[in-house]
């Protein structure tokens, strides 16, 4: 698979890289980290891994247009570091990606998750 997203540098480059995927976020939503906001495909499913804090979000909307995506809606659970709670995210098959349970924003604290789900051919 090609791919014209930026590798995040890892001890081990050639296998199997994570995709930066920071220039996908919306909203005011913003990375914590450099690598903090990934996806790598790993045969026939999709890795993602996040770490977004929405502070100055307007929305729930956390991402658009993620070139890589699953084959279906997936919806996950990730935890929400102001209240420790779980919180549900949704990535649809055309790589938008929601929180759900917050509201519109702004959304203080932090969000992780990582997910494997299917990817999209």
């Amino acid at each position: 698979m090609s791919l014209d997203l930026p590798v995040i540098s890892q001890p081990y480059q050639d296998s199997m890289p994570f995709f930066d995927i920071r220039q996908y976020l919306v909203n005011g939503w913003v990375s914590a980290g450099t690598h903090t906001f990934a996806v790598r495909p790993y045969g026939n499913a999709l890795d993602l891994m996040l770490r977004v804090r929405g502070d100055n979000a307007t929305s729930s909307a956390i991402a658009e247009g993620i070139p890589i995506s699953p084959a279906y809606a997936v919806r996950f659970q990730g935890h929400y570091s102001e209240t420790g709670e779980s919180v549900w995210i949704s990535m649809s098959g055309v790589g938008r990606l929601v929180v759900s349970g917050l509201g519109n924003g702004p959304i203080p604290g932090e969000i992780s998750a990582i997910i494997r789900m299917p990817m999209r051919k």
